[in-house]
């Protein structure tokens, strides 16, 4: 079980999250759903150990994650953080070494072919559209089969076969038992794959949603944030 307790982050502005508890129970698709500003990016940065929460914890089976080997969990933030010099191949080499410690060719063979990426394997990553920049980060996250994968925002810029494409991904890892956080404004994408939402609302836990809901993404959507219109 992933659990995320009484986690809470506060900035000079005053913004931040605040007293986030929410469990996940087994290998899902999770979304994590509002408007900006709202404290998905904060949540996320504080799950993948890159920024500190002020308190709270979040944990894998009773077991914190920053005692977990660094290859357990994998996030593709918002923003691109490829490296402009290297090849596609060479940026995907170099999360291989980091993650798993071992270069394997079959393996990268293997998973460039994934979003299409080998068409562009040799280009410099500085080239490349921000479509394909896309799909080599969303690859980059696959690396090593981590236990928990976070994605900020992932369908940005993804053309519609590269969608399905990674429609099918996230079907496939959950169901071999990898945990999956996703936040994206799509909400009809989001509609068809997950098992549990998390609504967030000035930084704060508006609603957690299940497959027992009846309603769509969207109508849950209005209900929380747009009761007024």
């Amino acid at each position: 079980m992933l659990a995320i307790n009484n986690i809470s982050k506060r900035y000079k502005n005053g913004k931040g999250i605040f007293n986030i508890s929410f469990d996940i129970e087994r290998p899902m698709i999770t979304a994590v759903i509002g408007p900006n500003g709202s404290g998905k990016s904060t949540l996320f940065n504080i799950a993948a150990g890159l920024i500190k929460a002020d308190c709270g914890e979040i944990s894998f089976n009773s077991k914190r994650l920053e005692q977990l080997d660094s290859g357990f969990i994998s996030f593709m933030p918002d923003s691109s953080w490829l490296i402009p010099n290297f090849t596609v191949r060479q940026m995907l080499m170099y999360f291989s070494v980091m993650k798993v410690n071992a270069l394997n060719d079959k393996y990268i063979d293997k998973l460039i072919k994934v979003l299409g990426v080998e068409k562009f394997q040799h280009q410099k990553i500085s080239s490349l559209s921000q479509g394909m920049m896309q799909k080599v980060s969303i690859v980059c996250t696959l690396i090593g089969n981590p236990k928990i994968m976070i994605f900020d925002e992932p369908l940005n810029y993804l053309d519609i076969e590269s969608v399905i494409s990674f429609k099918r991904i996230l079907e496939f890892y959950a169901n071999e038992g990898t945990y999956i956080l996703i936040s994206s404004h799509i909400l009809d994408f989001l509609d068809k794959i997950v098992q549990k939402t998390v609504f967030l609302k000035d930084g704060k836990i508006a609603k957690v949603s299940d497959l027992s809901s009846s309603d769509t993404l969207e109508e849950e959507y209005k209900s929380i944030f747009l009761r007024s219109s």
